[in-house]
């Protein structure tokens, strides 16, 4: 039997007629008010919060005459901005309601009177006698200090002004932060003295009763005694009979007994507080100490309490108050509709969360913490913030902290001075710590949002577009309708389109499309769109693609992805042609924008004291050769003096090695103009051209493809009408363990992560969120990772059983490296032990190692010689940067009776010693094992996973060593790895448990970070049966894949929520519980044709699943996404759309029940084939 759809709306507005109940007395109102005597009044609605305020606005257009036009617009995070941009949204809205053209944002930016003196009257001539509604909710939003600072007064000017306007008549939603109309600013009351006021209050008995049972009529029935009690602790309040009826439908869901009693009401209670707390909680976060305290002592009688026993009461709880301050509150509360006649609650439930969450003991712990030292210090912090006093205020506040760490304002001060001192990394990491304590503090998500779209502005600049995107997602997390996430996220993908167009038009036109979900009314972008289709039909000419595109790109004043394109059709057009129009100036443009760019980001990380950044941002400037060009090398001089002095001051050694000072390489401009010029190497658009770049332009990055690629059989490159979309994220079981990390050398909040199933990770906010970064990389287990210290945006990767890898765009993508040798690439054969190693005074001297050989590379892994050797099973190597030869450890990976044996080569790495032998603790040989040169103790170290060893005369003898000498180069046994030159900073991970953990103080305190981390390997099936959908980890067995001796759950197939039986069983009391059970792997599936695909693509083959309708398709589930032969295993194609970077596909599932329907299994959750 199909799964009954829950027709009850806990927490959104109710904007479906069937849903809706009662209310004719307001629309009754507003229709009378909007016409006669009042026509030129405005209205205002107020009342308590989940009143239904905004459902009545939204009902509006079903409600009034047709004359109306209503236009709903919500304040809620709107008002933290700058006039012309609310002003462009607000047209926008408008537009949008009377189908018509989206207004330009740049005439509203230009000209402040825009909206009323161009825009307005153009709409107006389209309304004929029609008349423009305008209800704006959470209007009150307009109180919060950001928005009186800025948006708030001028606007309340311009809608003064708009009174006036024929046909436009204005309705305000009040209440929704529990203020009172009277409480607002003056520029407010003498703003609504004309106004026209109703309260909007809890539904009578018969429109609630109507709520409670129609929407379910014919499918669930109520006793009248059930009917009764809902409404009893309810009171009518339609939030709260929403919320209990929809948790009393999903438990009829779960025994299928649709008859509710009243013992079934009393049943949901708890689940009900829990799940309104927000709402409860807020009633208490609004209320003053005396109102907190009254609730409070109301809560401990079954009665009614009449004055003199609730003073009685309170002076007995020994709190100070005076009689007339009592009356008052009690009247406050009232008047909010929180106390009725008797001071009882008018909703029940209060009482309940109560005297499940504020005890008097509890108020008395509580409103006992005021600290007058914090609210001196935040007062201080604030008082220097307005005076530009930056980093007074800032240490102001943290002074603060420290006495209350979740003080909510104090928090928000601090977030706010790092925003202002555009330390938007901090801030933005402040603001997350705000919501995980509020997360429907307004000030605070606003915040966030700010920061990391400011953020991922600075990143894109400097061509990091992986965390430009990682900061844009973040912003759409929080609010997925966010205007300008959205179109940052559209022009990151167009940009990144306009990468991928000379060379790969698939690629640039799954960016375009994606462009498009982003903001899917952009003209521009759609005709992008058709231009690529007509491209790959065949119907367009390359070159003429380029120049629309250029033209385009132009016009949206995008001036570097312009000129790159301009360049690249007038090199296929030729030189004889002429240049595309404007060129010459738009190539000035975008040389104008990048230079500015970098000299804002110079800037921004001189104020922050992050001089690495700043003299990187500057040699790249240098490199461009601006105006100011005599003038750089003297601030870069003065960069260095203080990088020195805070070096001194922070008490670091200035006698490190070289290889230790991460940028002290960067002198030379010619290197920062040669690191520009290959920032992105592999991508067609930055490769170099032969011809010769003039003197003072930015280098040509565009590079049109002018011969056919070189096809291969299978998999074939045509997409197929099909994508995958994600219905859950599987957040809820484990993450995958990792098996190594590397720190950033430079910033210690960028970290890298590899993990046994699911491919590496990076986080640039020092965990707090994780984004795989596998574009390029086809395998899944990473066991090693190393950062070059010189550029550490080169990083490179060791996977079993999948080879060797490198990035020089710090992870956005990845190529696998050749280790060659006598026409044989050894680093791609499938070998379980690999290691890499940098010399630690040149990072482009490497020495790769497996059980096959060494090898060796002088320019940064692109060319390779073998060395000879005299001993078997090399497969750790290490460099003696004082002697200038090679230390080598011998032996297996995992073998309980094996020896490491370690050797020592001459300068010329051709003749080989043994120094050393021993037998690793507990079998594990070299597993997770480095060697590594201490330069401060002057001296090489052997890092094992348990055993360590030192050397302080080039290798010949090793002595024990401590855990703590090994912990900045590798992972010690229980998996901690400190930052480099800051021990405080130390990550936690282990490969056999879930996630990260990180801590600030030298392990004092720990902070999980996993949020982002991929699931641990898993496989997945339905119960045929019923709607679950089980995920377990599975373990590999000959010819079937075994779920045995494992902890499995399942997932409602629709809903995706855990549930509490088990496929072999029922645990009513537990939703973990062990269980015995198989997955059988089909055996009629060709095998044979099927692992020759694999080995033949190089391709980790997870599973294989035939189509159950048609036997002749068949599906795999691979690292590298989904492959799918409809002719038995012939050919394949791969079908990864909607799985982006992250294609590592675990296990293939059809629903037995809709065989139309094939799920996958993935590290980043459950994903459903659906057409395009």
């Amino acid at each position: 039997m199909p799964e009954k759809i829950n027709p009850y709306i806990a927490g959104a507005p109710v904007t479906e007629t069937r849903m809706f109940f009662g209310r004719e007395d307001i629309f009754s109102w507003i229709e009378r008010s909007l016409s006669g005597k009042f026509v030129d009044h405005i209205l205002v609605v107020h009342g308590q919060r989940r009143v239904g305020k905004t459902s009545v606005l939204k009902h509006l257009g079903k409600r009034l005459p047709k004359n109306f036009i209503p236009i709903f617009i919500d304040l809620q995070g709107r008002v933290n901005t700058t006039l012309p941009r609310f002003l462009w949204w607000l047209a926008r809205e408008i537009t949008r309601a009377l189908d018509l053209p989206d207004p330009d944002r740049a005439h509203f930016e230009e000209d402040p009177e825009y909206f009323e003196s161009e825009f307005l009257p153009e709409v107006e001539k389209q309304l004929d006698d029609k008349v423009l509604l305008l209800t704006f909710d959470e209007f009150d939003t307009l109180e919060t200090t950001t928005a009186q600072e800025g948006l708030a007064l001028p606007f309340m000017a311009i809608l003064k002004r708009l009174m006036d306007h024929k046909g436009l008549n204005f309705i305000f939603s009040i209440g929704s932060s529990g203020r009172k109309l009277e409480n607002m600013q003056a520029a407010y009351t003498s703003f609504f003295k004309q106004a026209l006021y109703r309260k909007i209050s809890f539904l009578d008995e018969q429109d609630a009763r109507e709520l409670i049972t129609k929407p379910v009529e014919g499918v669930m029935q109520y006793d009248l005694d059930a009917v009764d009690m809902i409404y009893e602790i309810t009171s009518g309040h339609p939030y709260f009979i929403q919320l209990i009826c929809h948790e009393l439908f999903s438990v009829c869901q779960k025994t299928n007994d649709w008859q509710v009693s009243k013992a079934d009401v009393e049943g949901i209670l708890d689940a009900v507080i829990e799940r309104g707390t927000v709402n409860l909680k807020f009633v208490w976060d609004e209320s003053s100490e005396l109102e907190k305290w009254v609730l409070a002592s109301l809560a401990q009688f079954e009665t009614n309490v009449d004055m003199e026993t609730l003073g009685k009461f309170l002076k007995n709880q020994k709190v100070r108050f005076i009689q007339q301050d009592l009356e008052s509150a009690v009247l406050h509360l009232r008047e909010k509709d929180v106390l009725a006649s008797g001071n009882r609650f008018v909703i029940y439930l209060m009482k309940l969360w109560l005297i499940q969450n504020r005890s008097i003991e509890q108020v008395r712990e509580e409103l006992s913490k005021v600290n007058p030292i914090v609210s001196r210090l935040l007062q201080v912090g604030h008082e220097y913030l307005d005076q530009g006093e930056l980093e007074k205020a800032i240490d102001a506040f943290q002074e603060a902290l420290q006495s209350e760490e979740d003080n909510l304002e104090v928090r928000l001060g601090l977030a706010g001075a790092y925003m202002a001192r555009e330390d938007f990394g901090r801030a933005a990491a402040e603001y997350e710590e705000i919501l995980i304590l509020h997360p429907e503090d307004v000030a605070a998500q606003s915040g966030y949002c700010d920061a990391y779209l400011a953020l991922g502005d600075f990143r894109s600049a400097m061509g990091r577009l992986d965390e430009a995107e990682y900061a844009y997602q973040q912003v759409l997390k929080i609010s997925p309708r966010h205007a300008d996430g959205r179109k940052r996220m559209a022009r990151l993908c167009h940009h990144r389109a306009v990468n991928a167009i000379s060379g790969a038009e698939d690629t640039a036109l799954d960016q375009v499309r994606m462009a498009l979900e982003f903001t899917p009314e952009d003209e521009l972008l759609k005709a992008s769109a058709n231009e690529l289709e007509a491209l790959a039909s065949g119907k367009r000419d390359k070159k003429d693609v380029l120049l629309d595109w250029g033209q385009r790109a132009a016009k949206k004043e995008n001036w570097q992805d312009a000129a790159d394109l301009l360049e690249a059709y007038q090199r296929l057009q030729g030189k004889g042609e002429g240049a595309p129009p404007a060129l010459g100036n738009i190539r000035q443009k975008a040389n104008e924008e990048q230079l500015n760019n970098l000299r804002k980001q110079a800037e921004r990380m001189e104020r922050l004291e992050e001089y690495d950044e700043a003299l990187l941002a500057l040699n790249k400037y240098l490199a461009l050769q601006p105006e100011d060009a005599d003038q750089v090398p003297q601030r870069i001089q003065r960069l260095k003096e203080a990088r020195k002095q805070v070096q001194q001051r922070e008490g670091k050694d200035e006698g490190k090695p070289f290889w230790k000072q991460p940028l002290a390489w960067i002198g030379i401009s010619v290197i920062a103009a040669l690191a520009l010029l290959l920032a992105i190497p592999t991508s067609p658009l930055r490769m170099a051209l032969a011809t010769t770049t003039p003197a003072g332009q930015v280098t040509e990055r565009v590079v049109v493809a002018t011969a056919e690629p070189t096809i291969v059989p299978t998999p074939t490159a045509t997409p197929l009408p099909y994508k995958w979309t994600r219905v859950t994220s599987l957040q809820l079981i484990n993450r995958d363990g990792i098996y190594t990390v590397a720190i950033h050398p430079d910033d210690e909040d960028i970290i890298y992560a590899g993990s046994r199933n699911s491919g590496m990770y990076k986080t640039v906010d020092g965990g707090i969120s994780w984004l795989p970064i596998n574009n390029g990389i086809k395998g899944k287990f990473i066991k090693q990772i190393l950062i070059d210290p010189q550029e550490p945006d080169t990083v490179y990767a060791g996977l079993r059983l999948s080879g060797l890898y490198k990035t020089e765009d710090g992870g956005d993508s990845w190529r696998r490296l050749d280790v060659e040798s006598g026409g044989q690439n050894y680093a791609s054969e499938w070998q379980v032990v690999a290691n890499l190693a940098m010399d630690p005074e040149d990072s482009a001297h490497l020495v790769f190692v497996n059980e096959l050989g060494i090898w060796e590379s002088r320019d940064k892994g692109e060319s390779w010689l073998k060395l000879e050797i005299s001993f078997d099973n090399p497969g750790l190597a290490g460099f003696d940067p004082t002697t200038g030869t090679l230390i080598v450890a011998a032996g297996e990976e995992e073998n309980p009776d094996g020896e490491v044996k370690i050797y020592v080569s001459n300068t010329q790495h051709d003749e080989w010693q043994l120094a050393h032998e021993f037998r690793p603790l507990y079998g594990v040989g070299l597993n997770r094992s480095v060697i590594a040169y201490d330069s401060e103790g002057n001296r090489l170290l052997f890092c094992g996973w348990v055993d360590r060893f030192q050397s302080t005369d080039g290798g010949l003898t090793w002595v024990k060593s401590g855990n703590d000498d090994c912990k900045p180069y590798a992972s010690d046994s229980e998996g901690y790895v400190s930052a480099p030159g800051n021990p405080e900073r130390i990550v936690k991970h282990n490969f056999n448990e879930p996630g990260i953990q990180v801590s600030d103080n030298g392990g004092n305190k720990w902070y999980e970070r996993s949020n982002g981390l991929g699931a641990v390997e898993a496989a997945f099936g339905f119960d045929p049966e019923s709607h679950l959908i089980y995920v377990s980890q599975w373990v590999y067995g000959g010819e079937w894949w075994g779920l045995s001796n494992f902890y499995s759950y399942g997932l409602a197939k629709n809903s995706f929520k855990t549930v509490v039986t088990s496929p072999c069983g029922s645990y009513p009391t537990q939703p973990w519980e062990e269980a015995a059970c198989s997955k059988q792997v089909d055996t009629d599936i060709p095998w044979d044709l099927v692992r020759n695909f694999s080995e033949t693509n190089k391709i980790w083959l997870w599973n294989a699943v035939k189509d159950p309708q048609d036997t002749g398709k068949i599906y795999l589930a691979t690292q590298d996404g989904v492959y799918f032969s409809s002719d038995g295993g012939e050919s394949w194609d791969a079908i990864s759309e909607g799985f982006g970077n992250m294609r590592i596909v675990y296990d293939l599932a059809f629903d037995p029940q809709n065989p139309d329907d094939l799920y996958a299994l993935t590290p980043y959750g459950i994903y459903k084939l659906e057409a395009k």
